[in-house]
This record gives C-alpha cells, sequence and structure tokens, in this order.
C-alpha cells in the first residue's frame, strides 16, 4: 500500500510523491531507503502528466527523484491528446476508450516503477555511488557542484554544511548533501528540483565526476 507523503500544488505544476514500505533497501549501515514514485503534471504548458521513479532515505527522510537514462520521467500525455479541434469530433464511446487507455498506460508505469527490479537498479546505483569518493577539498568540490548545476549561493552553502555534517565524502554522501538542501527550500517547485539534482550527481561521467573529485 502507497503512504502520501507530499501534495502540493503549485503555479507552475501539481505535485503527488508517495512511497511504499513494503520495499525497501539497505544502501550501507544504518541507511535505507524506501520506493516510490512522483507524479507530477501541469496545466499551463510546462508538460503532460509525468511519473518518475521517487526513492526516501529514512535516516534523514530525504527524497530523491529519478531522472536517470532508462529510468527517466514517463511523459503518459493529456487524455485529450493535446489536439482538443480534434477531440471534438469524437463519438462518446472513443472519447471513453481514449480515456480507459490513459489510466490503463499510468497504472502500467506505476506498476513497472514499483517493481523490485527497477527499484533495485536504483539501489545499486546508489550503492555504486558509495564507493566514488571525493578526495581534494569538499568545499571546491561543492563550488564544481554549484556551477554544474546551477546552484545559488545560499543553496551551495546548505549543500556544503549538509555534506560536513552528513560526514560521508563520496557521490552518494553529496547526493544526500543536494536533496537535503530540498528540505531547506521554501519553493516547493525548487525543492522538487534539488531532489532531482541528487540523483543526478550519483550518475555524473567519470570526467565530471573527476572534476568534482579533484577539484
Amino acid at each position: 500500500k502507497l503512504e502520501i507523503q507530499s501534495c502540493e500544488v503549485t503555479e507552475r505544476r501539481l505535485y503527488i510523491k508517495a512511497t511504499l514500505p513494503s520495499l525497501r533497501q539497505e544502501v550501507k549501515v544504518g541507511d535505507i531507503v524506501e520506493a516510490g514514485i512522483q507524479i507530477t503534471n501541469s496545466e499551463v504548458g510546462l508538460g503532460s502528466l509525468s511519473i518518475s521513479p521517487f526513492l526516501m532515505q529514512l535516516r534523514c527522510m530525504n527524497g530523491w527523484k529519478s531522472d536517470v537514462s532508462g529510468l527517466k520521467k514517463y511523459h503518459i500525455g493529456g487524455r485529450n491528446g493535446g489536439d482538443e479541434e480534434i477531440r471534438a469530433f469524437l463519438k462518446s464511446d472513443t472519447k471513453a476508450a481514449e480515456d480507459k487507455a490513459f489510466f490503463l498506460k499510468a497504472r502500467d508505469v506505476t506498476e513497472g516503477i514499483l517493481s523490485p527490479e527497477v527499484f533495485g537498479t536504483l539501489v545499486d546505483r546508489m550503492k555504486g555511488a558509495t564507493e566514488k569518493k571525493i578526495e581534494k577539498d569538499p568545499v571546491k568540490s561543492v563550488e564544481v557542484v554549484q556551477k554544474q548545476f546551477n546552484l545559488s549561493d545560499v543553496e551551495r552553502g546548505e549543500v556544503l554544511r549538509h555534506l560536513c555534517e552528513g560526514g560521508d565524502l563520496s557521490a552518494y554522501g553529496l547526493g544526500s548533501a543536494v536533496t537535503r538542501t530540498a528540505e531547506d527550500s521554501k519553493d516547493y517547485d525548487r525543492a522538487s528540483e534539488l531532489e532531482a539534482l541528487g540523483f543526478k550527481v550519483l550518475e555524473l561521467p567519470k570526467h565530471d565526476w573527476q572534476e568534482i573529485a579533484l577539484n
């Protein structure tokens, strides 16, 4: 059974973030993550309904949204198909079939994201990130992250603080610091962006990670 962790309607989007307590794994000793999904929709032209993998880090209740290769958010599309002129010609049974297909696709994508296989893939990537270490000055490493991901000066300071407090100078620790910074944001849209950025830190190409780790 899914548990709703957060719901919000902003000027840009509607968000629903939910997790599945029955599906958990340990990334490292004492650090457990829980499987989940994030559903977003926009009524102002910023994108159709999308469903993304969402993980909750239970130790500090950080949310992680995955946007990694092969697990990017699934654009289901609008029930209107994006073309009101065509829909005006559709008969009621056609509209009903179109709506049914839409909800069936959303159901199937949700079940797929919440499968042990997809969750296991994400957790494996987190585990792999614990082996990628920051080898020099973490202050400079966070400055590189700021440039790569367009963080504000305030966000940079918060990421550095959470990184030092967490004591994990790895890609996973850095990603955790970014997602923890999301909790500090008073803007829900920006907080959600930071939750996605945390996972992007884990998936940085070797060259980009070395720029952070060896700076």
